[in-house]
């Protein structure tokens, strides 16, 4: 484990209240959460291999780095739905930048589980983790989370919302909305994190009560800053 998967003793260390709920398999290449143990083996999900190959999702972006699938189990509960993120290994580019300094040697998968455990830490609210795997040498990584159930994005409940703009109580909301998000957004940086690709597709809400139940997705790009200011909390708008 020490050797090839140091994800467990990161949680040890960050005193998460996940760490107990995870167990380690692939001699030290997965981390799972165990209450989806079962259904992922039934799913023929037991190897670090397994996540990184299978094709029984439905796939909702492809780079030449990376893929991202939606993924629905038949659980004894109900169907199960996850989201997988896929990090293949970089291209030449993206090796030599590691080798250089520039772009962090922390694989892709583990970096986004750090920065949910940091968000959990500031009592942010952000997916939960299912599953989460890196192979040798950080090669190649992935995340899987467990779906926002009864959620929708912030950009798409605007659209909704804005088009009964002129109810009554609607400006209430509005302003309501607003002071929701600006607190989130004064937390994550007061904690020191940085969101670089802060769109409103990647923060989440419920219909019926959007002002008091944001969540934030996609944390791959989140930078931890031992202080937060000037630019450094501006989105990078170029990506």
């Amino acid at each position: 484990l020490k050797q090839s998967f140091q994800m467990l003793n990161h949680l040890e260390q960050e005193e998460s209240e996940f760490g107990p709920e995870f167990v380690v398999l692939d001699k030290g290449k997965l981390l799972v959460r165990k209450r989806w143990t079962e259904l992922f083996r039934t799913a023929g999900l037991e190897s670090f291999e397994d996540f990184m190959s299978t094709m029984r999702g439905e796939i909702l972006g492809e780079r030449a780095d990376r893929v991202r699938m939606r993924i629905k189990l038949d659980s004894p509960d109900g169907r199960e739905v996850f989201y997988l993120k896929r990090h293949h290994r970089p291209g030449f580019s993206g090796r030599l930048a590691r080798g250089l300094g520039i772009s962090p040697k922390v694989s892709a998968g583990r970096q986004e589980l750090i920065n949910i455990l940091h968000l959990k830490r500031a009592e942010l609210a952000t997916m939960s983790v299912a599953a989460v795997g890196e192979g040798k040498g950080a090669a190649g990584s992935f995340i899987m989370v467990e779906e926002l159930t009864g959620y929708e994005s912030l950009d798409d409940f605007l659209k909704g919302f804005l088009a009964k703009s002129d109810q009554p109580g609607q400006v209430q909301k509005k302003r309501e909305l607003i002071r929701a998000v600006g607190s989130y957004v004064r937390k994550l940086h007061g904690a020191g994190m940085v969101h670089q690709d802060l769109y409103l597709c990647h923060l989440f809400v419920r219909p019926e009560d959007p002002a008091g139940s944001l969540s934030i997705i996609d944390l791959q790009r989140i930078r931890k800053l031992r202080r937060v200011r000037g630019r450094a909390s501006s989105k990078t708008w170029q990506h």
